[in-house]
């Protein structure tokens, strides 16, 4: 159920407000942020040490939550697509994605999967499978997936039609640093060229059916697109949330003692 509702809900456009898990994976963390409303939850293989078994350990937790789960793998690859679903997640984020190759393989893997090689080229290719008995079976198991494409640089913006006409793709991801980065203006969020880009992206999208996410790590940047036709918003992400709430304690409890500190933003760069 959670599985089959999470997906048509990005389909049918609600606004989905999640954050990225990297460095807190004790299981307890994750009960504590079931209870809040998030729609769901976003764990990192990328930036991230996280093994494995370690974050098939969150997943059957978020589950018993009924709270989806999306894992965000290392690579747009088939065998760490396959895993992720294997080990319960509900949707796959594959980063970093330019090419329309990048995207085939990512998008068979999640909505044929087992099946690989030579009949996975076919069933994406031509739409061939060994049988129709085949055919339905994987469709049935596969139709609840959610797969996210992350578009996250100069090159992946300029090939997002043909990408895009890959199809099986829930949702386009913008990378706000990786993309910043790539045109030569790194973390200039209001940047005009910036804006133009996304607002491009935003979009090219919606006129395909496609929804759009996007991770920034300010509460004022999220609030911004979410308001500007960003559908899925995954705010900022666990340590930098902690940061901000212990620096603003921590602020608060020394002007309130008559000695005023001034504490940094976190120095981490993810």
């Amino acid at each position: 159920m959670v599985k089959t509702d999470f997906r048509e809900r990005i389909r049918r456009g609600d606004t989905l407000v999640s954050t990225m898990l990297l460095k807190i994976n004790h299981v307890g963390w994750y009960e504590t942020l079931a209870e809040l409303p998030f729609d769901f939850l976003t764990v990192d293989m990328e930036h991230s040490p996280q093994s494995d078994s370690e974050v098939a350990n969150l997943l059957a937790v978020m589950k018993a939550a009924k709270m989806p789960s999306v894992v965000r793998i290392p690579r747009p690859a088939w065998h760490y697509v396959t895993r992720v679903f294997d080990s319960g997640a509900c949707g796959v984020l594959a980063p970093y994605c330019e090419t329309v190759d990048e995207v085939r393989e990512v998008v068979r893997a999640a909505r044929w999967r087992p099946i690989k090689g030579v009949y996975a080229e076919h069933a994406i290719e031509s739409g061939e499978f060994p049988s129709d008995a085949t055919r339905d079976h994987l469709a049935e198991n596969n139709r609840d997936h959610v797969v996210m494409i992350g578009i996250e640089s100069v090159p992946a913006v300029e090939n997002l039609d043909a990408i895009l006409d890959v199809g099986g793709i829930d949702v386009v991801f913008i990378g706000p640093a990786d993309l910043s980065t790539s045109m030569g203006i790194p973390r200039d969020w209001d940047h005009p060229d910036f804006e133009a880009m996304c607002d491009d992206v935003i979009r090219r999208c919606t006129e395909r059916g496609v929804q759009v996410a996007a991770n920034f790590a300010s509460l004022e940047q999220s609030a911004k697109w979410a308001g500007r036709g960003l559908n899925v918003v995954i705010h900022a992400c666990d340590f930098r949330v902690l940061h901000a709430g212990y620096k603003d304690a921590l602020e608060t409890i020394a002007r309130a003692a008559g000695h005023a500190i001034d504490i940094e933003e976190s120095k981490v760069d993810i």
